[in-house]
Order: structure tokens, then C-alpha cells, then sequence
């Protein structure tokens, strides 16, 4: 029977937006294709060339796999927090708790900490694969999907050979996002607190409490982090306190002579592996010929803080003034995590996959729904096809390249249709926002000087 020529506009419209389905088959289909794209050239490599490391492994070198847990694990335990680099006070606490419940055996606790991260990884794909108001996808279907996406994913399998605690921030920041889009904002600041207090990164997040105009919840969260990073150990005291430590590691962010920066930023302890905006410079430097970075890189790194807080405040001001769409706020600032630091390991990469599951499990529609989920999966697999120098790959200049479209795109779309009424309302309900505060914080004051 003839259908009503009312409804082909209908299915026009349908068919000009990829359907969930189609978005996660699609990052399947990618990942798995660029693993064993990998897979096959560093076999080649190894196997029919005869070369060692780098050229045989997209991984960091076998000889050092896992230790950065054991690393972090020693300082820790020894109470040497300088050698903790990138890790706040709170990691002093995980290691103990890890070390201990495993009887004092760094091997077993390094087995119960990877089988905790690898069960949550699975756990947490498997619940947005099938969850949410869509069409049940079928077994085989969700079977295969969960393995790609669980198992042969680069910063899943690179966080894993690292052993690094970024697995536990990110598992701390995707209880974040959950709670936080399920509009409990108050017990989220808990969580972000503590990937914060592990990862000093995650604070930019802070940006998505001041969007919505959670003032309270932002001073929670500061309150929160400010005790959670304040812990440190000595073999002979036992745990304390030091209040001021996030706020210490903050301020020594841009001194070169900082022992963190020293080694990884001036030197090239950071540049492999790496999927920031400043490893990229690095890298082509390096591919222009530069061979002692030491001096460029001296005068550079002062001049990249300020660039890169500058463009991150334009970021941020954007995410509160313009931009509506919850998933693209998150995705925006998990974006702006991994690109704008002066060094960034590509374990943290792995965070992706919170905006990258926000984006395929929305019901928005968008004319770059294709651009966005090639170049989300595109984050996700492996590209050390060409080396540049010593184990420093093409994907050092790929990674931050693909992580700045995604970000032009997010914020050109979202500026495209921007008015200059709608900056006015958003700043004057922000402005509103915060008289209402300050007028109710002085009423509070005066009530309290009558009682007096």
C-alpha cells in the first residue's frame, strides 16, 4: 500500500543523522581497524626486519612496563613525594590502601589495581552500551563492541602497561559526570575532588559548577580538594597534613627549575607518549632538525603558561556565557585537559571515553555527528607509524592535531548561531546569580548581628 507522501520529508530528515547504533559500530569498526593496522606493522618490524624497540611495539619500552605503579608505589610507601611526578597527596592514600589489602605484596597489589581498573573499564561500557531510552542493541552486537571498545583501545591497553593512577582518576571523574548529569551536584563535588587530588587536571571542571550557576557547589568542591591533596608520608611520622600542597604544586607549574618540569617539560622524559598542544611543538622542532631543545624550550615555556591559560580562559568563558549542551560542555573541558598542559601522557586519553559515550548516548542531533565520532575514534587507537626521533612518534603531532578539531568544530558550531542578545542574557543571570548571593550572604550577616 502506498505510504502518505507527508512522511518522506520525515524520513529524509531521519536518514540525514547517523543513528546511535551506527555512531558506536563506526568507532568499532575504527579502533579495531587501527589496532591491527598497528598490530601488523610493528610485527613486520620486528619480526621480518629484526628491530627492537620502539619500532616493534606502540607501547612504552617492555623493559619498564608497569612502573609506574611501582614507581609511584616506592615513593609512597618511602615517603618520597618529590619522586611522585604528576601525582597529588591523594595518591599517597591509594597506594597505602592498595598496598596494604594485599598483604604487603607490591606484585599482588599491582594485580588487585590493574583487575579493578580493567573490571571498571568493562563495567562501564558495557552499562552505556546497554542503557539508556535506545533499541536494546543485539548480543553479538554488544559482545563484539565491548570487547573492541574494552580491550584493544590504545589508552586502555597503554594505561594498563603503565600501571599509572590516572586509571583511578578517571574512575573517580566518570562518578563525577554520572552523578552530575544525574543532577546530584552536591555529592559529585565528593568525586571530583579526589581526581583532582590525584591528577591536578581535573580541576578545570570546576567550569561546569560556575556554567550552571552552582556557586555553593564550587566553594564544596575547593573545600574538598584542598583537603584531599593536603597528605603526604614519612616512614618515621606516619601521615600529615600540609593544607597548602595543590596550591604549592599550582604555583610551581611554570618554574623551569621545578623538578617535574625540568625532566619532563625542558627535558625529554615527556615528549614521547604525549598528546598535548606544547608535545606537539616539541616533536616538530624535532622534525625541523633541532637537536638540543634545552635553550628554545627555556625561553618557550613561560610564554606557553600564558598563551595556554589565556586561550583556556576563552575556553571557559565560552562554556559559561554560550554553550547549552551538557555533553559538549564535558567534552570541551576533558579536551582542554589533555591539550593545554605542557605534558600530557597518553594514559589520559583513556578520559575520552566519558564525553565520547555522552555523545554517541544523546539524542541530539548535529549536521558534525560524523566528524565528531571518526574523531573521537580516531583518539583511540594506536599511531607510532613513523618514528621521529628515538621512541617519539608521528602521533605525538596526530594526537593534539585531532584534539584541536575536535575543539574548533564544538566551538565554531556553537558560535555560529551566537547573537549578541544572548551573551547579555547569559552574563545578566550570571550577574543576577551572584547579587542574589551577595544580598542574602549580607541579610545572613545582619540576622546574625541582631541575635549578637
Amino acid at each position: 500500500m502506498p505510504q502518505d507522501s507527508a512522511d518522506f520529508p520525515v524520513k529524509t530528515e531521519e536518514r540525514a543523522h547517523l543513528s546511535r547504533e551506527t555512531r558506536i559500530d563506526l568507532v568499532s569498526l575504527i579502533v579495531l581497524a587501527g589496532f591491527v593496522a598497528s598490530v601488523f606493522i610493528c610485527y613486520v618490524r620486528g619480526t621480518y626486519l629484526g628491530l627492537g624497540y620502539p619500532f616493534n611495539t606502540f607501547l612504552f619500552q617492555p623493559a619498564d612496563r608497569f612502573m609506574d605503579y611501582f614507581n609511584g608505589l616506592t615513593y609512597a610507601t618511602a615517603g618520597h613525594g618529590e619522586g611522585m611526578v604528576g601525582m597529588g597527596g591523594l595518591a599517597y592514600l591509594l597506594f597505602h590502601f592498595f598496598y596494604h589489602i594485599s598483604f604487603g605484596n607490591a606484585y599482588f597489589s599491582l594485580a588487585v589495581y590493574t583487575i579493578a581498573m580493567a573490571v571498571f573499564v568493562l563495567c562501564y561500557n558495557l552499562r552505556n552500551l546497554w542503557s539508556g531510552p535506545f533499541p536494546k542493541m543485539s548480543l553479538v552486537r554488544l559482545a563484539r563492541n565491548l570487547f573492541i571498545l574494552s580491550f584493544l583501545s590504545y589508552p586502555v591497553l597503554f594505561t594498563l602497561d603503565r600501571g599509572n593512577v590516572e586509571a583511578c582518576a578517571f574512575i573517580f571523574l566518570s562518578l563525577f559526570v554520572y552523578l552530575y548529569c544525574s543532577n546530584r551536584a552536591g555529592i559529585s563535588t565528593l568525586f571530583l575532588a579526589a581526581a583532582t587530588a590525584l591528577k591536578v587536571y581535573p580541576f578545570v571542571f570546576i567550569i561546569l559548577y560556575l556554567a550552571d550557576k552552582k556557586y555553593k557547589e564550587s566553594a564544596i568542591f575547593v573545600a574538598l580538594l584542598l583537603f584531599m591533596s593536603a597528605f603526604t608520608y614519612d616512614p618515621a611520622q606516619g601521615f600529615s597534613f600540609h593544607l597548602l600542597n595543590f596550591i604549592s604544586t599550582v604555583r610551581g607549574s611554570a618554574d623551569p627549575a621545578q623538578s617535574y618540569n625540568a625532566l619532563y617539560v625542558i627535558g625529554d622524559a615527556g615528549t614521547a607518549f604525549c598528546s598535548s598542544a606544547f608535545g606537539a611543538v616539541k616533536a616538530a622542532m624535532y622534525v625541523f632538525g633541532h637537536q638540543d631543545l634545552r635553550p628554545l624550550l627555556l625561553r618557550l615555556i613561560s610564554t606557553y603558561h600564558t598563551a595556554a591559560l589565556l586561550l583556556f580562559g576563552f575556553v571557559a568563558l565560552y562554556i559559561v556565557i554560550v554553550e547549552k549542551s551538557l555533553w559538549k560542555r564535558i567534552a570541551i573541558l576533558t579536551l582542554s585537559m589533555i591539550f593545554f598542559p605542557y605534558v600530557t601522557g597518553d594514559y589520559r586519553l583513556l578520559h575520552l571515553y566519558i564525553p565520547m559515550w555522552l555523545f554517541l548516548n544523546s539524542e541530539e542531533k548535529g549536521e558534525a555527528d560524523l566528524l565528531y565520532t571518526i574523531l573521537f575514534a580516531l583518539l583511540l587507537i594506536p599511531k607510532a607509524y613513523y618514528l621521529i626521533k628515538g621512541d617519539v612518534s608521528v602521533s605525538v603531532i596526530l594526537n593534539p592535531l585531532i584534539i584541536f578539531l575536535l575543539l574548533v568544530s564544538m566551538i565554531a558550531a556553537g558560535l555560529r548561531n551566537l547573537s549578541v542578545s544572548d551573551i547579555k542574557q547569559s552574563v545578566t543571570e550570571h550577574v543576577t546569580a551572584l547579587r542574589r548571593i551577595y544580598t542574602s550572604g549580607k541579610v545572613h550577616s545582619a540576622d546574625k548581628g541582631g541575635h549578637a
